[in-house]
């Protein structure tokens, strides 16, 4: 029973806390899911190049203290709403199964996007590390200063970022992790009732006030 519990969390939690712009927290223009969605992808990248300086390569936000943190208060938000499902939606054991179902369906469908990205973003990043590599050296020798060397670095920074962007392949593979999303839209739409649709929008619209009220 544990473990169809937590199976449910991970859907809840993804219905609850992703894009605050939706009047319904399952429509998805930006497609939502735990596993892998458009703006966590992005999100992630911009994380990432934004560590890269002097002293941290890119691709290794793993080891990033920053990282430890972000995961710390993912799990804290995550046993929030373990405790707002339970005692506010109400899922029938039944409908447990069925997220269980789906969440499986939503992993088999976005594995080989995700690794496709993963595969290219990879690419990128140790071609990136080489030219930082050139920099770093560049410094060392006082061929240029340490401004110089953070300038060139914040410029590479941007060009992985653009080339990403703007790769197509990588592109493509949004799109197919976007019809993965919709599908698991059309699912969990299916699985929950009208009424507990109705009371997932109103823990929508709380959080979304507590979101803006920390931004302040």
């Amino acid at each position: 029973m544990y473990k169809k519990f937590v199976f449910a969390v991970v859907i809840f939690t993804t219905l609850v806390l992703v894009s605050c712009k939706n009047e319904n927290p399952l429509d998805t223009e930006e497609n939502q899911s735990s596993i892998m969605n458009i703006e966590n992808l992005d999100s992630r990248l911009d994380r990432n190049l934004e560590m890269v300086d002097l002293e941290t390569p890119f691709g290794i936000d793993h080891k990033n203290g920053k990282i430890e943190k972000m995961k710390d208060n993912h799990q804290k938000r995550a046993e929030k709403m373990k405790k707002i499902m339970k005692e506010k939606l109400g899922l029938s054991d039944q409908q447990i199964e069925q997220m269980k179902t789906a969440k499986d369906e939503m992993k088999d469908c976005t594995e080989s996007a995700k690794t496709g990205i993963k595969s290219i973003i990879d690419a990128e990043f140790e071609i990136a590390n080489a030219k930082r590599d050139v920099i770093i050296t560049s410094m060392k020798n006082k061929e240029i200063t340490k401004d110089e060397a953070k300038e060139l670095i914040k410029t590479l920074k941007s060009e992985v970022k653009e080339s990403i962007n703007s790769n197509t392949e990588i592109i493509a593979f949004k799109e197919e992790l976007k019809v993965c999303h919709t599908e698991m839209k059309t699912k969990m739409e299916s699985i929950l009732t009208a009424e507990q649709l109705e009371k997932m929008k109103e823990i929508k619209n709380k959080h979304e006030k507590g979101h803006h009220k920390r931004k302040k």
